[in-house]
């Protein structure tokens, strides 16, 4: 590289015994002005503590149809919820409300079929482990017969 300057720094280290002393005299300034401010403690005033009112959840009401939808596919099945284990007891009961507004929406569509109303509510019943199986074909049937007696009592008075 010709033509370029090296500058050389010439760099000597200080004695230990000066950069202890250095220190040393650094902490000894800051903690004389440490002990020289005074610490004054403001008086703690508390604020008046306001209960807390719990506020009601806004009751939503359900559509009446909906609502005798879910009576007939929860009729009789009281016992047997109440055996269900505790982790599929949300499983079921929400299952058991999607069928519902399913069958609802059908029902609302003119889309009402039985074959499919039947099969619906058999896979609703069926997650629920040691059910006899004649008992779930016999109970889905009867569900399924209710329901679209429910839509034929409507048609005839709608």
């Amino acid at each position: 590289m010709e033509g370029s300057v090296k500058k050389t720094l010439d760099v000597q280290p200080l004695p230990a015994a000066e950069v202890l002393t250095d220190i040393e005299s650094t902490h000894e300034q800051t903690s004389e002005v440490v002990e020289q401010t005074p610490v004054v403690e403001a008086p703690v005033q508390q604020q008046p503590v306001t209960p807390v009112t719990p506020v009601a959840a806004p009751v939503v009401e359900k559509d009446p149809e909906l609502v005798q939808v879910e009576d007939i596919l929860s009729e009789g099945l009281q016992d047997f919820y109440k055996e269900l284990p505790q982790d599929l007891k949300p499983a079921f009961k929400a299952k058991g409300e999607e069928v519902a507004r399913t069958i609802l929406v059908w029902r609302q569509e003119a889309k009402l079929v039985a074959s499919r109303v039947l099969r619906l509510i058999r896979e609703w019943l069926g997650m629920a482990p040691k059910l006899n199986k004649h008992y779930l074909e016999q109970e889905s049937k009867i569900k399924t017969d209710h329901i679209l007696a429910l839509a034929e009592s409507d048609h005839l008075l709608g």
